[in-house]
């Protein structure tokens, strides 16, 4: 049987907890959970779900999710605002009864959806409407909402069939608030590749790219033939190679010159040494492969990151704020409010990146819990950027080099 198209579909409005269509949906139908990026295949099409609403991605499908309680808030008039301006012109509304003071609005809120669609140029009477059970039953109500959800996959098989509205050529009076506040965090939004862990050995790090890079964690680094290897500046001990990021990895666009970087560290637990190296062009004709001092100084099981996909990241609120304090002040006075970090949260939610942050990704913006702000490089105080975020028990592993000097790097362990 040949494989079917693919069918690229934003889930817009989705939440953090009352309607999670990726968990939602692969659940519904009998699947495992993917986070953040959902893959189901229907009659006709395998489906793509996406949460990071833009342009460059040149998709046109979108489901809206409406909550019965909620209704036509502030944060779906964003989410669908932003989906037309980023070129959207079919979309599917799913409304969800909630399990909490619905008191039965359905058709209030449906009515609405479909006036919000009508003033942002598209066709909302013809726009497919489908009410689901609430999506946190999920797993629970287990014959409710595996027909709701063989219903919604049935109707996002449809999309293609939906008529496309018209190019959205500027936005009425009405949308003004929306327009602004997206104009301002819409140019902090950096390209990012996510990555998936794939268990590896040594040989297969080795092998990588010829032989001539890869990016992984534990296995056997690269190192030029006339290159040493390193030793503890600290104590002197021979050193493990940790990390090694190669930026020809990234599906995004890099700073040229970047090239491969390599992350040392102690073997022992009690010293901090560490050493960073940088080959802006890697090559397996001068790799140096063998022992360090007649033994192996990497992982057994080492771990091949492997790109999935690319995706748009927005910095942490917290970040957002120390970092660009007169954008956040601007944002406050557009949208009347103070909280300039819970403004930014809304629109990171609004328009499908705020998720994307806690996964493992090469560029982008890093996560951080206590404010981490981005080091500058020593040399000419520009702010680095971000080669990678990795998985460190429950913290990241963060390693970010000077876009004008790659040599200068920064690796922390990030809380």
């Amino acid at each position: 049987m040949p494989p079917r198209p693919r069918l690229d579909v934003y889930v817009l409005n989705n939440g953090e907890d009352e309607h999670d269509i990726f968990y939602a949906l692969p659940v519904g139908l009998g699947m495992p959970r993917q986070f953040a990026r959902g893959v189901v295949t229907a009659e006709r099409h395998e489906i793509h779900l996406h949460s990071d609403v833009h342009r460059s991605h040149g998709y046109r499908h979108a489901l809206l999710v409406a909550d019965e309680a909620r209704g036509v808030d502030d944060d779906l008039r964003l989410a669908a605002v932003h989906a037309r301006r980023e070129g959207v012109d079919r979309f599917l509304v799913l409304v969800l009864p909630s399990l909490r003071d619905g008191r039965g609005r359905l058709d209030e809120v449906e009515r609405r959806v479909r006036a919000l669609l009508h003033d942002l140029g598209v066709d909302g009477d013809a726009t497919p409407v489908l009410r689901g059970p609430p999506t946190r039953s999920a797993g629970r109500d287990e014959g409710r909402t595996q027909a709701a959800m063989r219903e919604l996959l049935a109707a996002l098989d449809d999309l293609p069939a939906v008529t496309p509205a018209p190019t959205l050529t500027g936005l009425s009076a009405e949308f003004a608030i929306e327009a602004d506040m997206l104009d301002l965090v819409f140019p902090l939004l950096l390209p990012a590749t996510l990555i998936d862990d794939v268990r590896a050995t040594p040989a297969d790090t080795r092998a990588l790219r010829g032989g001539g890079g890869g990016s992984f964690e534990g296995g056997e680094p690269y190192l030029d033939q006339d290159e040493a290897w390193p030793h503890c500046p600290d104590c002197g001990r021979v050193m493990a190679g940790r990390l090694q990021i190669d930026s020809r990895d990234a599906l995004h666009p890099v700073p040229a010159g970047h090239g491969l970087f390599v992350v040392f560290t102690c073997p022992e637990s009690s010293c901090e040494g560490e050493v960073l190296r940088h080959h802006p062009s890697p090559d397996p004709q001068r790799r140096r492969h063998g022992e360090a001092e007649g033994r192996d100084y990497f992982t057994a099981r080492p771990t091949i990151f492997r790109p999935s996909g690319r995706c748009w990241l927005l910095p942490e609120p917290e970040v957002f704020v120390d970092e660009h304090p007169d954008t956040a002040a601007r944002l406050g006075e557009v949208a009347y409010n103070d909280d300039a970090a819970a403004v930014f949260h809304r629109i990171a939610q609004a328009i499908g990146v705020s998720g994307l942050i806690v996964c493992q990704h090469l560029g982008g913006h890093h996560l951080t819990t206590v404010g981490t702000v981005t080091p500058r490089c020593e040399l000419c105080e520009s702010p680095c950027v971000l080669l990678a975020q990795t998985d460190y028990a429950d913290d990241q592993r963060c390693l970010w080099a000077c876009p004008r000097h790659p040599e200068r790097m920064v690796h922390r362990i990030v809380p």
